[in-house]
């Protein structure tokens, strides 16, 4: 699950230079308290903006000098859109996800199976132990329940992920739907102008 949200985050902003500085300025900012984000610099504004530039060199009281501002300003239009698009699959989809590995994997089944697989080590220990007179019949019963609880939590645990898969499916439907949106909205802005 984080390789798909990496992937993702590789989709919508492709350059790891910027991504890492992005993330690094975020953590400064939230270090001192003065939370603000700066977006990804979509390509299309920059693009746009150069062709703004431009047409007022050239003039925009000719045809040609419009057309480009129209283009310049549909881009960055499209530049907009884009951001829209990461923020929605940001907070609907990779928040959610980053939410569920870090509390229901990491610290549930993860937590789980490491205190399982040390009651294991501790029952298997107290089982050689007992064979040698070491170790009391009530010892090694208490030491199979600690192992039994520790198995059963576990694979709850466990349990509850594989369910969660249901929420997963919702996400990723969602996704695909903010996905379908940014295409319409595209095509409605800039191919469909009259």
């Amino acid at each position: 699950m984080e390789n798909i949200n990496n992937k993702v985050m590789d989709f919508l902003q492709p350059n790891p230079v910027t991504r890492a500085k992005l993330a690094t300025q975020a953590t400064y900012a939230r270090a001192r308290g003065t939370a603000i984000e700066t977006g990804y610099p979509q390509t299309e504004r920059t693009v746009g903006e150069i062709l703004t530039k431009s047409a007022e060199e050239i003039g925009t009281s000719s045809y040609y000098g419009r057309a480009v501002v129209e283009l310049g300003e549909g881009f960055m239009k499209l530049a907009d859109v884009k951001d829209s698009l990461d923020c929605d699959i940001k907070q609907n989809f990779i928040d959610p996800m980053e939410q569920t590995i870090k509390t229901d994997y990491k610290e549930s089944i993860q937590g789980h199976r490491k205190k399982m697989n040390s009651r294991r080590l501790d029952y298997d220990y107290k089982i050689s132990q007992h064979e040698k007179g070491r170790v009391t019949e009530d010892e090694l019963y208490t030491a199979e329940d600690k192992f039994n609880e520790s198995m059963q939590m576990s694979d709850v645990g466990m349990k509850k992920f594989v369910q969660a898969q249901v929420g997963f499916i919702l996400l990723l439907y969602s996704t695909s739907h903010l996905v379908l949106g940014f295409s319409r909205r595209y095509l409605d802005k800039h191919l469909f102008k009259t």
